[in-house]
């Protein structure tokens, strides 16, 4: 009992020591509190709608609650993607107001506004919602050379033009020398092929937002020793609408006059998921062949070194065959003796497989021949015709066809022609004027309905934007007129092509 007495007197006493101890120590600590001079936002909706390729501009209200000044903060606008987990996000911008150009693939997203004090390192954001939706579905696509670079300008079917539309969404030019731009549909994905006879043969684009996806050499499973594209093509199938619908077909690039197929997209099993095998172009089919990039629906080839047409027998086992001869007959497809200019399926390519085409000899002497290949292996040869010394399709620089008669409209110097393949006849339909050249025309099949065919120009004003397009109204005579002009949009076109 003594003992516990004992432990418990010194408890006190060590208590009582502490107390003192630490009474006589001084408290420094400073309990005074410093208000921030937070910042208030405001003047942000709570949502918006933008269009792809458009400005998107946003002037936040900001409120100082000490002082009025905005030398202290920086400015963050983050854009969050579709499933708005804050993954892969992008910075828009680091200034106090938006006013960007969207470039974001169309659906849901979020933004947030943040804004920091560089002070205190205390930050303040605001968020919202944006859908983000587009113009760029159907269309017309226009290559050009602009100032020595492959230019691309998009004018959509409302007639909206978005000019140089490669450069500002992928912030680098899209190549040098350019060929050819297609439009291509294989599921799942669409392309926009833009070849340029460079050093990396051009790039493959998102037909839905216009980003660069490949450069023209990944899309080979082993690279040409020669990159040269001339184009590139696919085996159509026509539905409500031509020109664009395909569906499942092989594709074909024609590189430094080689064929190139590519075959399917196709699924395969994946740990019991389905999953969708993007395929890529093989090597040039075996042969000695010098192939025309002019092509009749990528069904029929010809061969201006054996001044043949070809076909594709087996897909399996890719190798090109010659037609079958015809012996005495109009012309022999299996020895044409000719080389090819140009030619198309044109005459109503819906419902029969006729063939306009345009032929040369060695000479210089031109010909029209007309032909059938509803059976590839087998072409039916139909007309030919000697075109006159003097007609000036001999010196046409471009060509394109009316799927409804059978007219071959080409370029000449400043005027759009047709030839007549019925009457052997050449007539002039419009003039634009001393001072311009016709550059590119093309019928578009998938807007047959409306009969339009459109027609690029260039003067010889200089370098800049010299190009314009020009959506012409197609009589049933043939004759054109101006249904819509775009006026020095571009440089001087090369190619075109519909885009849905």
């Amino acid at each position: 009992m003594k003992k516990l007495t004992k432990i418990i007197s010194l408890s006190v006493i060590w208590v009582i020591l502490s107390t003192i101890i630490w009474s006589c120590v001084k408290d420094k600590s400073n309990y005074d509190y410093n208000e921030i001079n937070e910042v208030e936002i405001e003047g942000i909706e709570e949502s918006y709608s933008a269009v792809m390729l458009d400005t998107l501009k946003i002037t936040p209200v900001l409120t100082r609650t000490l002082e009025q000044r905005e030398d202290d903060l920086e400015y963050y606008w983050i854009l969050y993607n579709p499933t708005q987990t804050y993954n892969n996000a992008d910075t828009l911008a680091k200034t106090r107001n938006l006013d960007v150009l969207v470039n974001t693939v169309p659906g849901s997203y979020k933004i947030t506004y943040r804004v920091k004090d560089k002070t205190t390192g205390v930050a303040y954001r605001k968020e919202f919602a944006i859908v983000v939706t587009s113009e760029l579905q159907r269309g017309y696509l226009v290559l050009s050379e602009l100032n020595g670079n492959a230019d691309v300008t998009f004018i959509s079917e409302a007639g909206k033009v978005y000019e140089s539309i490669y450069k500002n969404i992928n912030k680098e030019e899209a190549g040098t020398n350019p060929v050819a731009i297609r439009y291509m549909y294989q599921a799942p994905l669409d392309y926009v092929a833009v070849l340029c006879n460079d050093q990396r043969g051009g790039v493959f684009l998102s037909s839905l937002s216009f980003k660069k996806m490949f450069e023209y050499k990944e899309f080979f499973y082993e690279e040409p020793q020669v990159i040269k594209p001339q184009a590139m093509e696919i085996t159509e199938g026509y539905g409500t609408v031509s020109d664009y619908q395909v569906f499942g077909s092989q594709m074909f690039i024609f590189n430094n006059n080689r064929l190139h197929m590519r075959d399917n997209n196709y699924n395969v099993t994946v740990d019991g998921v389905s999953t969708r095998v993007e395929t890529k172009f093989y090597t040039d089919f075996p042969g000695d062949y010098d192939i025309s990039p002019v092509t009749f629906r990528s069904v029929v080839f010809y061969d201006n070194n054996h001044k043949c047409f070809m076909y594709v027998a087996n897909f399996a086992t890719p190798s090109l065959s010659v037609s079958a001869p015809v012996s005495g007959g109009i012309f022999d497809p299996a020895n044409v003796g000719l080389e090819l200019v140009w030619g198309k399926v044109t005459k109503s390519p819906r419902y029969n497989s006729y063939c306009n085409s345009i032929f040369k000899d060695d000479q210089g002497n031109y010909y029209y021949l007309r032909f059938d290949m509803y059976k590839k292996n087998a072409l039916v040869p139909l007309k030919k015709t000697s075109i006159p010394s003097d007609f000036k399709v001999k010196n046409a620089n471009c060509f394109t066809a009316n799927t409804i008669e059978d007219y071959i409209y080409f370029g000449h110097g400043s005027k759009v022609y047709i030839f007549d393949c019925t009457l052997n006849q050449e007539r002039e339909v419009y003039d634009f004027g001393a001072g311009k050249t016709v550059d590119n025309i093309r019928w578009h099949e998938a807007v047959i309905k409306s009969r339009v065919m459109h027609v690029c120009i260039s003067d010889a004003s200089g370098s800049g934007k010299t190009g314009s397009v020009y959506e012409m109204n197609v009589a049933n005579d043939g004759v054109l007129s101006i249904k819509n002009a775009y006026t020095n949009i571009c440089g001087k076109v090369v190619s075109t092509h519909w885009k849905n």
